[in-house]
């Protein structure tokens, strides 16, 4: 056996040096160049579907409303048969009016918000909401501006341009997941997180 020697010495790294993470860029980091034309396209059609879907579901809890307070409902067996079909029918009702509008309002949303991540950065995740809502409000009221222009607008402007800043803010997480998912991920920095990190 061998002699005791006494405690032997082990290095350990210091407590801050465990337990404090390396310091963070949040600065937003703008595109060296111009996106390519696959990533803006990716991102501009995200803009554009939830434009399309998303206001007409506002719909249903007032059309809800509306069955719950119908007598006939309890009353008569075949109306309540028909409710599914009526709920169908009142979506598809949403879905198609001012379709047109929503989409212009999408495309031009997705198009500001590619304009600007690629000039200032995509920034923290509350300054991407901030970034997705102030272009989804300058696209609608574009949109219902040209709209009254040309005829009667099929909603009032300022409910107009609030969906449109609800649906901004509710699109960019994906248009710039899109485009952090560019084949040069390198150009566009998302927060100082790799591009993966949103499919986290």
């Amino acid at each position: 056996m061998t002699p005791f020697q006494g405690p032997v010495a082990i290095p350990r790294r210091s407590v801050l040096e465990r337990r404090v993470p390396p310091a963070r860029d949040d600065r937003s980091a703008a595109l060296p160049g111009p996106p390519s034309w696959g990533a803006i396209a990716d991102a501009v059609g995200h803009c554009m579907l939830v434009f399309a879907f998303l206001p007409p579901v506002a719909v249903i809890p007032g059309w809800v409303v509306g069955e719950a307070r119908n007598a006939f409902n309890l009353q008569d067996p075949v109306v309540l048969a028909f409710l599914p079909a009526r709920g169908t029918l009142a979506l598809l009702d949403a879905f198609r009016d001012g379709i047109a509008g929503r989409l212009i309002a999408g495309v031009l949303a997705g198009l500001l918000l590619t304009g600007l991540a690629s000039r200032r950065g995509v920034g923290t995740a509350g300054r991407r909401l901030a970034l997705g809502a102030l272009c989804g409000g300058l696209a609608g009221a574009a949109t219902m501006a040209v709209l009254a222009a040309t005829g009667p607008a099929p909603a009032s402007f300022g409910v107009a341009v609030v969906g449109a800043i609800v649906c901004g803010a509710v699109a960019t997480p994906g248009a710039v997941r899109l485009l952090c998912a560019a084949p040069r991920p390198d150009a566009l920095q998302c927060d100082g997180a790799s591009p993966s990190a949103f499919h986290q």
